[in-house]
């Protein structure tokens, strides 16, 4: 199972160099807005406040200089269906998602699917 399935492209190549976790955190704190990524970013700078002085660095080595569309994540609102299609460990997940193991393996052992299978997602890649 691909664990970024219905991630927005930006928010996959946010995660791939942060982590789910920190990019997960990006669009809750910038979803929706145009934010720009220094070359060399602050430790006081919104950006490091959000994500951490280790993120943002790893970010603007790969996007500094850049203004950057951050997406608000509606096709990602749903938690119960993140937890259902990311991977790791339940630990790892709620970490990432901001909830509890016993939420994640609440979410899990039901078997969230989150659509109805007669419809299609809005966002499949």
């Amino acid at each position: 199972m691909n664990a970024h399935r219905g991630w927005p492209p930006l928010i996959v190549a946010f995660a791939e160099i942060i982590g789910d976790g920190a990019a997960l955190k990006m669009i809750a704190a910038f979803g929706g807005t145009t934010i720009y990524i220094p070359k060399t970013p602050r430790l006081n700078s919104r950006l490091v406040s959000a994500i951490g002085a280790a993120s943002a660095l790893a970010l603007a080595a790969r996007f500094g200089g850049e203004d950057l569309e951050i997406p608000n994540g509606a096709a990602m609102r749903s938690k119960k269906l993140m937890i259902a299609r990311m991977a790791g460990s339940n630990a790892q997940i709620a970490r990432a998602t901001g909830t509890t193991r016993r939420y994640v393996r609440r979410v899990k052992n039901r078997g969230y699917r989150g659509l109805d299978p007669r419809q299609r997602e809005l966002f499949k890649p």
